[in-house]
């Protein structure tokens, strides 16, 4: 059995799965998604880097990748909390990088990461500034 937590779970809360089973983790899209983001250096990351990091750490979703892959990113489009990053020019690949959103980091305080929350909506206001803010970046 191999035992690991990420920074973005509570202590005592520690996510443990064995790495030569396919048990299906608790975590919905979004958390596995948040999960990726923050373990990344950046705090952003490209889909393709989304989608390792919860295959290395979650084996269940080594198989049937289409479908699972096709519900992240329907995740990731249509719910607030996260936000598509255009990649710079000056970094090499494809694709967008995803981030949190900064206002909904305190959806995911205390690891309440099996129950569906209350969903994360921008205000018009904040998604106007925020555009601005990645269109300068």
């Amino acid at each position: 059995m191999f035992t690991f937590s990420f920074s973005c779970l509570p202590a005592f809360e520690p996510a443990i799965f064995s790495l030569h089973t396919f048990q299906k983790p608790p975590y919905s899209y979004i958390w596995l998604t948040y999960m990726a983001i923050q373990n990344s250096e950046e705090k952003m990351l490209p889909l393709t880097d989304i989608y390792k990091f919860i295959m290395d750490k979650f084996p269940f979703y080594r198989k049937n990748t289409q479908r699972w892959q096709n519900s992240l990113r329907h995740n990731l489009s249509f719910n607030d909390c996260f936000i598509k990053i255009p990649r710079r020019p000056d970094r090499p690949g494809k694709g967008s990088y995803w981030a949190v959103h900064p206002n909904a980091l305190g959806m995911f305080e205390n690891g309440s990461c099996l129950r569906r929350r209350k969903r994360f909506k921008v205000s018009e206001t904040c998604s106007f500034f925020l555009t601005r803010f990645i269109e300068a970046w």
